[in-house]
């Protein structure tokens, strides 16, 4: 089982996350920031837009590696955690991939019927798989303290996601704030591991 590491004063050893949030910061700002300037600010090309947000897709491959990189710092990069990193960079490329896939065929040939429910559901595809890529983590994981530390991780997002689509639930009820399309779920949730992890690494847990 993983411990933390202490160094001479017998303090903990925080993970040094800084290059993995620098790489997160840069991948937030092209995937909201090009869609935010195509579409509200610019109105670019659909295309235009697209190819952006790919090449915000790379910037997770930085940030993967330093995150690695820091959790092998408290012997935390375990085996299920690469795994579990792989998997979830393939279900963030497919689901940029098929979500705008979808989009553009509904847009240039306008499907109907059974056809159209397929290219609807096409996106949700790689969500229900990282769903289960989660679970497959927690299963495969055999350091009971890296383990203990994402369960954390995952009710607190789970609270997160709670507590924001509770919220706002109720402020849109009154007219107060705009729908949110159900989709966006997953995103809170993935939100709430960010805050968590932030959180943690200020308090150096």
């Amino acid at each position: 089982m993983a411990i933390a590491e202490t160094d001479e004063n017998s303090e903990l050893i925080r993970p040094d996350h800084r290059q993995t949030w620098f790489w997160g910061v840069l991948f937030l700002a092209g995937m909201f920031g090009f869609p935010f300037l195509g579409w509200v600010i610019y109105d670019w090309e659909q295309w235009t837009i697209f190819a952006g947000m790919i090449f915000s897709m790379f910037f997770l491959f930085p940030m993967v590696r330093s995150a690695t990189a820091a959790s092998a710092e408290v012997n935390e990069d375990t085996p299920a955690m690469r795994a579990y990193n792989k998997r979830i960079l393939l279900w963030s490329f497919a689901y940029v991939g098929l979500m705008f896939g979808a989009v553009i065929i509904y847009q240039q040939f306008e499907p109907s019927g059974a056809l159209l429910v397929l290219i609807a559901l096409l996106p949700a595809i790689p969500i229900l798989w990282s769903i289960y890529a989660v679970g497959s983590y927690l299963r495969e994981e055999q350091d009971e303290y890296v383990r203990h530390r994402k369960i954390q991780a995952g009710i607190f997002a789970t609270g997160f996601l709670l507590a924001v689509t509770t919220v706002w639930g109720f402020l849109d009820l009154f007219g107060m704030v705009p729908g949110v399309p159900g989709y966006m779920v997953m995103p809170i949730w993935a939100a709430g591991l960010g805050i968590w992890t932030l959180v943690s690494w200020i308090r150096g847990a």
